[in-house]
């Protein structure tokens, strides 16, 4: 299984970086990647960006105070009451941007992003993305662990989930495995660093160039299109708010989580629709926790 598995995975990083180079040759390089991107209207204050990073840090912080010190020894049912207090904490988190973004967009929800009445093409648009994005993803990990195995580093960093995953969980267990980081961990990382982070960003360039200081505008209403920023400055955006989420992660991730950080927010800056990143997101974790599962029970 292991080798045809390994096959899929080079056709698919190979087509991926193919679709990727086509593509971007017809976007002139970037510079026309936001032609026709949906304008998003409203303002999001620096107190919120704060509040919401003391929130999160709040959250991380309660949740290592009642996880078991090994994860590899403690029994499942201290590290399902782990994982509860984590899930129970970023539905929170869901909840409250939810509500910054009802209160700070003109529209509403579906300003924000969130509108569930998009129909079809947010399946088909999370899928067409899903494959190319987690394809370049792919390929970054697969060079970082080369770059590591060069320089004489072997250890190689995994996801707790992951390795719990392989550890024959009970039904229980594993309903909180797989439904946490492919449903819970992308909704409320694409509203916290998409959603509010990136907004913030873009928001605070647009009002620079319409000659606002970014905060003292708290009264304005900036509207963001493809004739108020630059596709560079869309660009810088999105790779900013990408770092920090990136570096929530493992470093050996670093490389390709920029690469599927850029894509998220990419869809996002583009459709005005943070439905497309979740749907991205989720179909990435979820395919880490099926390939993980499915090596574990044929292994």
């Amino acid at each position: 299984m292991e080798p045809v598995l390994e096959i899929i995975q080079y056709i698919w990083i190979f087509s991926s970086l193919v679709i990727f180079i086509v593509w971007l040759r017809g976007m002139g390089w970037g510079r026309r990647a936001f032609e026709g991107a949906v304008q998003r209207q409203g303002w999001i204050e620096v107190v919120d960006v704060v509040f919401m990073v003391v929130l999160y840090l709040g959250m991380i912080g309660v949740v290592y105070y009642v996880s078991p010190a090994d994860y590899e020894t403690a029994p499942w049912g201290e590290l399902q009451r782990s994982f509860l207090f984590l899930g129970g904490g970023q539905l929170i988190l869901v909840f409250v941007l939810l509500v910054f973004g009802k209160i700070r967009f003109t529209d509403g929800l579906r300003g924000f992003g969130m509108n569930l009445k998009e129909g079809a093409k947010i399946p088909r648009l999370a899928v067409m993305y899903s494959l190319v994005i987690s394809g370049l993803t792919l390929l970054a990990l697969l060079l970082t662990l080369l770059a590591c195995d060069y320089f004489g580093y072997k250890e190689t960093y995994r996801h707790e989930f992951l390795d719990l995953l392989d550890q024959d969980p009970p039904v229980g267990g594993l309903v909180i495995l797989i439904v946490m980081p492919v449903v819970i961990a992308p909704l409320m990382e694409e509203l916290m660093f998409r959603g509010l982070i990136q907004n913030f960003i873009v928001f605070t360039f647009a009002a620079l160039r319409k000659g606002y200081h970014p905060l003292g505008v708290s009264d304005q209403t900036i509207i963001v299109d493809t004739g108020d920023l630059s596709p560079a400055r869309r660009w810088l955006a999105i790779f900013i708010a990408t770092v920090p989420w990136a570096l929530m992660h493992g470093w050996q991730h670093w490389p390709a989580l920029m690469v599927l950080g850029m894509g998220l927010g990419y869809c996002y800056e583009r459709y005005g629709s943070l439905l497309i990143p979740i749907a991205v997101h989720s179909l990435f974790n979820g395919m880490q926790v099926g390939m993980t599962i499915l090596q574990s029970r044929t292994g």
